[in-house]
């Protein structure tokens, strides 16, 4: 037996598969419909790592620096399909680029880009039309923290789009924004959503009781050989570049001299060989871009231009002759014949590239990268990725744990993105997971800009110390990409059943019961008009009557319509707690003072003194809603699912969120 590296739930030809990868290099695809049934095994000869499913396309990356396409139409293990768009009737394919291991891959919407991270620090996209490279973002530093585990493709559209209202956070956004400063939450006086989740300390994991040895080393060599790979790789390109330094630092003073002369002869060979100078392709090819390269005063530039004209127009039909059938049937590309007006006389103006460039500048995408501790958004641009936002040290500023392994394995090489929930789920093997909501914020001065905001660290109780080797989601009950409906292999389950929502009223109580799976009942309350409700800072609860919905932070149709559901503000019947607060603490609550005298019931002195023992300070905001009789709550429990309407009263700083809240949008 291998160990399996990863393991990949996707969908090829309308059928759901499963995908695994080995340490051997095996790839295994299994059919859920028949996971009994002996998989497809296709060898990759070398430990793989990555994987990544498109309809009829099958990725996986692996530790010989290379990507493998499979054309799973190719196969008979799907039955016959057509040829696929990209591939044509191409069984596989390898793209090759990187100088290390590549732990993530993944496709786009379309299928034809492909997107690597590797822990040569790089990352890349590639064309499986052309077989190219076509975009390439890399770090020249070594540092192991800066490797690439994880890439994920994002589409804008799916990002949940908002609009910021606060007048202050508009000044202070568009403020750093102009001035090129930075605008991350911390900076604009924001925090996360997120709490921060706790973990218990092991009492006999910190005093070595009863604890297994465990051999760091098989974790540590790894890491500790692909530094070593990098290091030597940065020492000779050190060498080559900077080797002749000290020789040429010695003989500065005779090169300026040569360049002097070797100027003064160019200039005559120009003159004498400018037929020679027009036949030679390879000469032109290699010049600077504009304004890297200066030439003197003195230089005849009519003459260049002239030469410059003839050769552009050689090596435009030239390369028009020899561009692919794909590129040239492109009714977009368009290339420059002439140099670029108004030159000033002292630069050289750029040529045409002799290799056609592609048509499109974005590819309309973003790209989600996570390196050991950071997560980073770029735009898809050519022929460079821009940076949009980052998230540093998202999980390791939450996650302080200080156990020798899970410092080993803390670094996030698992993501999922879910397009419904605007969702981004980030886990490192550390063993902590991190949901995070990618925002599309529109501020008043209608620029758009990105943020994150991590709405939830998980597990928000109790983590071992254990490391996390994996995570996954389900997706065959969702639609595609393209808002098609996924063919059904296999009969409905009962469990997968999607239902109506209960959209819980208020009114005269009535409840269904629904049959659920185990032989279990659901109680779906269709209308309600009581329920139970805690008051927090004293300890009690009481069944209160449902007056009104006041605010829902997900939908104002909710408040509209009265809707019932968890998480929402309503207003409660104040009455069975001011009965309650009277008898306790012998004090009228919420009334304003009586100027006629009333006639105070005798009291022992028992009773007195412990009247006097009790507090009856209140919350002044409390005081008066008592005093309206009505109480803002919220609706903790599921009225849908267990045809209860409970919660508990709003106080302290969560009532002052709420009603400024509920203020502003009135």
């Amino acid at each position: 037996p291998f160990i399996i590296n990863a393991v990949k739930v996707g969908s090829m030809f309308g059928q759901e598969i499963v995908v695994t990868v080995a340490e051997n290099g095996e790839i295994c695809i299994w059919k859920t419909e028949d996971i009994h049934a002996p998989p497809l095994v296709i060898q990759n000869h070398i430990s793989t790592w990555g994987i990544a499913i498109h309809d009829g396309l099958l990725a996986v990356s692996a530790n010989n620096f290379k990507i493998t396409v499979y054309n799973m139409s190719m196969f008979n293990f799907f039955g016959p399909q057509q040829p696929n768009l990209w591939l044509g009737n191409t069984e596989r394919i390898e793209l090759e680029g990187h100088h290390h291991n590549i732990p993530c891959v993944d496709f786009n919407a379309t299928g034809r880009y492909l997107a690597s991270a590797s822990i040569d620090a790089s990352c890349r996209i590639w064309d499986l039309k052309t077989r190219q490279e076509i975009i390439h973002k890399s770090s020249s530093s070594g540092d192991q923290s800066l490797w690439y585990w994880s890439v994920k493709f994002i589409q804008p559209s799916t990002l949940k789009y908002t609009r910021c209202v606060d007048k202050e956070l508009n000044k202070a956004f568009s403020r750093r924004h102009y001035q090129g400063r930075s605008t991350s939450l911390l900076n604009l006086g924001l925090c996360h959503s997120a709490s921060s989740p706790a973990y218990p300390m092991s009492v006999s994991h910190e005093l070595d009781l009863d604890e297994e040895s465990i051999d760091f080393e098989i974790y540590q060599d790894d890491d500790t050989l692909d530094q070593e790979l990098l290091d030597m790789e940065q020492e000779y390109q050190d060498f080559i570049t900077m080797g002749g330094e000290e020789e040429e630092e010695e003989d500065e003073e005779e090169e300026e001299e040569e360049e002097e002369e070797e100027e003064e002869e160019e200039e005559e060979e120009e003159d004498e060989d400018e037929d020679e100078d027009e036949e030679d392709e390879d000469s032109w090819g290699d010049l600077p871009s504009p304004g890297d390269t200066a030439i003197p005063y003195d230089f005849d530039m009519d003459r260049v231009r002239n030469m410059l004209q003839q050769r552009l127009n050689e090596t435009a039909r030239e390369s028009l002759n020899d561009m692919d059938q794909d590129i040239s049937d492109n009714e977009d590309d368009r290339y420059e014949l002439t140099p670029p007006p108004n030159l000033p006389s002292y630069i050289i103006p750029d040529i045409i590239k002799t290799r056609p460039q592609p048509t499109h500048s974005n590819l309309q995408e973003y790209l989600m990268m996570t390196t050991a501790k950071d997560v980073i958004l770029l735009n898809s641009t050519l022929p460079r990725m821009k940076k949009i936002r980052a998230e540093h040290n998202l999980l390791s500023k939450v996650d302080v744990r200080q156990d020798q392994l899970l410092s080993i394995l803390d670094r996030m090489n698992m993501v999922e993105w879910l397009p419904e929930l605007e969702l981004f789920v980030a886990a490192s093997q550390k063993g902590t997971v991190a949901l995070m909501r990618v925002l599309q914020v529109e501020f008043n001065d209608g620029i758009q800009h990105c943020m994150f905001n991590n709405e939830c660290y998980l597990p928000a109780s109790v983590l071992e110390s254990t490391p996390l080797y994996g995570i996954s989601r389900d997706s065959r009950h969702k639609r595609s990409a393209t808002g098609a409906r996924r063919d059904q292999y296999r009969k409905k389950r009962k469990f997968e059943l999607g239902r109506q929502s209960a959209n819980t009223k208020l009114g005269a109580k009535r409840i269904h019961l629904v049959r659920v799976r185990g032989g279990n009942v659901k109680r779906r309350a269709l209308r309600l008009e009581s329920g139970n409700f805690s008051w927090g800072s004293e300890g009690i609860s009481c069944k209160t009557r449902l007056l009104t919905v006041v605010y829902n932070a997900s939908n104002n149709e909710l408040v509209r319509t009265n809707t019932l559901v968890k998480g929402a503000v309503i207003q409660i019947d104040a009455t069975p707690f001011r009965q309650w607060f009277e008898s306790h603490y012998a004090t009228s609550l919420g009334k304003k003072k009586v100027v006629d005298e009333v006639k105070e019931e005798k009291k022992s002195k028992a009773v007195e003194k412990k009247l006097v023992a009790r507090d009856a300070t209140i919350d002044p905001l409390l005081n008066d809603q008592f005093h309206a009789g009505r109480l803002y709550a919220v609706i903790s429990s599921r009225p849908g699912q267990s045809g209860r309407c409970d919660g508990y009263i709003l106080e302290g700083k969560e009532l002052e969120f709420y009603l400024r809240k509920i203020k502003s949008r009135k």
